[in-house]
C-alpha cells in the first residue's frame, strides 16, 4: 500500500471525481457539481517510512524498537508506526488478541493507554491515526479492523486476504499456547512466515 502510494503520489495520478445524475419526471436529466474524491493516506506523499515491533532482519525492523524519538519522547511502543515527516502525519496500529468476550474492553483500555502519546504528538503539529484493532483469539475481527482497512485505504481483495490471514494467525497461536499449558520451560518458534 505504501509503496503503491508513492507510486501514485509521484505520477501525480488524481482519484477520479464523484458526481451523481438524476432524471425527473418529465425526462429531463441533471448532472450534480462534482466532488473531489478523498485522496488515500499513502498517496499524499512519498516519504512514507514504517517500523514495526517485531525482528525481522530482512526488512530492517528489530524488535522493541523505540518510537520514532523526532515525533515524541516516550517509552510506548505501539506495533506499527507509520509516518510522513513530510506530511507530519503519524499513524500507529495496535494490535490486541483478547477472549472474543473482551474485545471492547481490551480496545478502550489500548486507547486509554496511548492518549497521552496522542495528545503530546498532537501538542507538537503532527496529525495523529491512533488506531487499536482486536483480532480474537479464535480468530474474531471486530468491527474495528474495518475502521483500519478504510484508514489506510486497503483495497477490498487486500482487505478480505489480510484479514483471513491474521485470523488463522490467531487460532494457530492460541493452539500452541493450548498444546504447552502445561510446559514448564517456553521455547521460542520461529516467528511464522518471517523471512531472516
Amino acid at each position: 500500500m505504501r509503496n503503491h502510494g508513492a507510486a501514485a503520489h509521484k505520477l501525480g495520478l488524481k482519484p477520479k471525481e464523484a458526481h451523481s445524475s438524476f432524471v425527473s419526471t418529465k425526462g429531463n436529466k441533471f448532472n450534480t457539481a462534482s466532488t473531489p474524491a478523498a485522496v488515500p493516506l499513502f498517496e499524499t506523499s512519498d516519504d512514507w517510512q514504517l517500523q514495526f515491533d517485531i525482528t525481522v532482519k530482512s526488512d530492517s525492523q528489530s524488535k522493541n524498537a523505540a518510537f520514532p524519538p523526532h515525533i515524541a519522547a516516550t517509552s510506548c511502543r505501539p506495533d506499527a508506526v507509520i509516518w510522513s515527516d513530510k506530511l507530519k502525519t503519524v499513524v500507529w496500529i495496535e494490535l490486541t488478541s483478547p477472549w472474543e468476550e473482551n474485545m471492547t474492553k481490551w480496545h478502550f483500555r489500548k486507547h486509554e493507554k496511548y492518549n497521552k502519546l496522542a495528545t503530546t504528538v498532537r501538542n507538537k503539529g503532527w496529525k495523529v491515526h491512533p488506531l487499536c484493532v482486536e483480532v480474537g483469539c479464535r480468530g474474531f475481527t471486530g468491527h474495528n479492523w474495518q475502521h483500519m482497512a478504510r484508514t489506510l485505504n486497503m483495497k477490498k481483495g487486500m482487505n478480505k486476504r489480510l484479514k483471513m490471514r491474521v485470523a488463522q494467525v490467531a487460532q494457530r497461536c492460541s493452539y500452541y499456547l493450548y498444546l504447552n499449558h502445561k510446559n514448564r520451560e517456553w521455547s521460542h518458534p520461529p516467528l511464522h512466515g518471517a523471512r531472516d
